[in-house]
C-alpha cells in the first residue's frame, strides 16, 4: 500500500497535520486551509482492492476541508457531530462554533455522499451534486459523550454488501 503525503512527507495512522494537501495512495486528495488540523485515522486497501480511507477534526478544529475521492474507492470524514462518507466524490465539510453550537454543513460538488449525525440513530441521509446539509450539536453534550481518545464509527454505505468478504 501507498503510504498517505502530506506536503511530500509520509504520515503515519493517528498522525495529525495543518495547512497543505493529504494524498492518499489511490490518488485521492485532502486540501486543508491554514489553521485546520487533520487527524488521519487511518489508509488501507480492503480485500478487494479499494481503499478506504478516514480523517477526523476535533471538537475544537474549524475550517473547511476541500476533498476529491477516487472513483471506487471509500472515504470517511469523521466530525465530533457527524460522519460522513463517499465514494468518487467531491465535496466540501466546514466545522464551524456558533455561539454553544458545533456546526458541520457539507456541501456536494459532484458525485454523492451519505452523511450520518454520529449521537443520532436516524438514517444516513443522502446528499448529490449541488446540495448540502448543516447538522448543529451543542458542543457541552459532545464534550460529554466523546471519549478521550475517541474513533470513527462507520457509516454503512448501500452497496457496502456487494464487497462483504465470502467464507
Amino acid at each position: 500500500v501507498k503510504p498517505v503525503l502530506w506536503n511530500g512527507q509520509e504520515v503515519p495512522p493517528g498522525a495529525s497535520v495543518g495547512s497543505g494537501v493529504l494524498r492518499f495512495g489511490d490518488g485521492s486528495r485532502v486540501t486543508i486551509p491554514p489553521g485546520l488540523v487533520v487527524r488521519l485515522i487511518q489508509s488501507f486497501r480492503q480485500h478487494d482492492g479499494r481503499f478506504y480511507s478516514l480523517i477526523g477534526l476535533d471538537i475544537n478544529e474549524t475550517g473547511t476541508l476541500d476533498v476529491q475521492v477516487t472513483p471506487g474507492s471509500r472515504f470517511e470524514v469523521v466530525t465530533p457531530a457527524t460522519i460522513t462518507g463517499v465514494r468518487g466524490t467531491r465535496f466540501r465539510v466546514t466545522a464551524s462554533i456558533e455561539d454553544a453550537l458545533y456546526r458541520v454543513t457539507v456541501e456536494v460538488m459532484s458525485g454523492t455522499v451519505w452523511m450520518h449525525h454520529r449521537w443520532h440513530r436516524e438514517e444516513a441521509r443522502v446528499l448529490s451534486a449541488h446540495e448540502e446539509r448543516t447538522i448543529d450539536y451543542p458542543r457541552r453534550l459532545i464534550s460529554a459523550r466523546l471519549p478521550l481518545s475517541w474513533a470513527a464509527r462507520r457509516v454503512v454505505l448501500p452497496d457496502d454488501y456487494l464487497y462483504a468478504p465470502t467464507t
